[in-house]
């Protein structure tokens, strides 16, 4: 608070804060750090190393850090379901999981849930896309 009054400030991308919790209810900013910058690798050991990306075609790469992704949680012990929004994002994990379930020769049917009321468009489009990608 300052007089008072809260004040709101937008929190920089590629930043961390880290916060003393005071006795009083208030918190006191201890530090604040950057740990990424736009086109610096990071530093620790990515799924698909940057090597293996491609410099001029960002939908290739876009594919294959994603379907890395997705494989990478293809390896469970219990059966693999996924959560379906309708939305595009959720979509396209749904989609590339029973795609890629399919090539890994996964013995059953992968589940899609969705959370929604009745017919909201949601629920409507999540029932679609299962539909689409046989989930």
């Amino acid at each position: 608070m300052n007089g008072g009054r809260w004040k709101v400030e937008q929190f920089p991308p590629g930043h961390f804060a880290e916060y003393q919790l005071n006795k009083d209810g208030t918190a006191t900013l201890l530090r604040e750090q950057r740990y990424y910058t736009i086109g610096t690798p990071p530093a620790f050991q990515t799924l698909v190393p940057y090597s293996e990306l491609n410099e001029v075609d960002t939908h290739a790469n876009i594919r294959k850090l994603l379907t890395s992704a997705v494989q990478k949680r293809l390896m469970a012990e219990r059966r693999i379901g996924c959560f379906l929004s309708g939305g595009l994002d959720s979509s396209l994990v749904s989609a590339l999981l029973v795609k890629l379930a399919k090539e890994a020769n996964i013995p059953y049917k992968i589940q899609s849930f969705a959370i929604g009321m009745g017919e909201s468009p949601d629920i409507l489009a999540a029932r679609r896309v299962a539909q689409h990608i046989g989930s």
